[in-house]
């Protein structure tokens, strides 16, 4: 797999330096968007967790009277409702929106650069690659589960980053991330994940027989 650092035709230090800045240009406009919903009133939906009043239940986690009792851990080993993951992250969170919020913001920083990284290892181009993780900031998508507390956006931010893992050949964060999302949403289901593995693991192999 050829990374895009390794290609031979070395670009020049003007145009190495308008590369190296689109990161920073991508990080800077991540925060300024965010700024710039949060004044406007687009706020965390916690869904009422951590809160005074009641919270309302969650259908991707476990009821949290029975995470919050002295049986959690035994919740989670004979849960079958939902896979264990998101309902540990809400536990490790002490289920504050606002912790939760800081770490999909997080997540979502690290998804753009993610993103920039995997075009250009397709040879799209710099430009191409800036516009389309710009993209990814922007939609309204992206906005609207990045402010709700439920598993779709860290399901999709994994998904981005185990495919930057996997680019960057790192099979073990790559399949530690993938068991992440099996037990994060039931619909990833292993056996799901378990033949592109094992044809990863394949073809890394023959690679290293040759």
């Amino acid at each position: 797999m050829t990374c895009h650092w390794q290609e031979p035709n070395t670009p020049g230090l003007g145009k190495q330096m308008v590369k190296d800045r689109y990161p920073i240009l991508l990080i800077i406009a991540y925060v300024l968007s965010r700024l710039y919903w949060w004044g406007r009133g687009i706020t965390f939906d916690g869904y009422g967790i951590g809160g005074m009043g009641e919270p309302t239940h969650l259908m991707q986690a476990y009821p949290f009277e029975l995470m919050r009792s002295p049986l959690w851990l035994e919740t989670l080993w004979y849960g079958h409702a939902q896979p264990p993951l998101f309902s540990l992250f809400l536990k490790i969170c002490q289920f504050q929106p606002m912790i939760v919020h800081i770490v999909y913001l997080f997540m979502g920083l690290a998804v753009v650069i993610a993103i920039r990284s995997i075009l250009l290892t397709l040879h799209t181009g710099d430009t191409v690659a800036f516009l389309v993780a710009l993209l990814w900031i922007f939609l309204p998508s992206t906005i609207l589960y990045e402010s709700t507390i439920i598993y779709t956006y860290p399901i999709c931010c994994m998904l981005v980053l185990s495919a930057w893992m996997l680019q960057r050949n790192h099979l073990p964060l790559f399949s530690l991330t993938v068991c992440c999302i099996a037990m994060t949403r039931s619909m990833m289901h292993p056996f799901v994940w378990l033949l592109p593995v094992l044809l990863i693991g394949w073809y890394k192999n023959e690679r290293v027989a040759r």
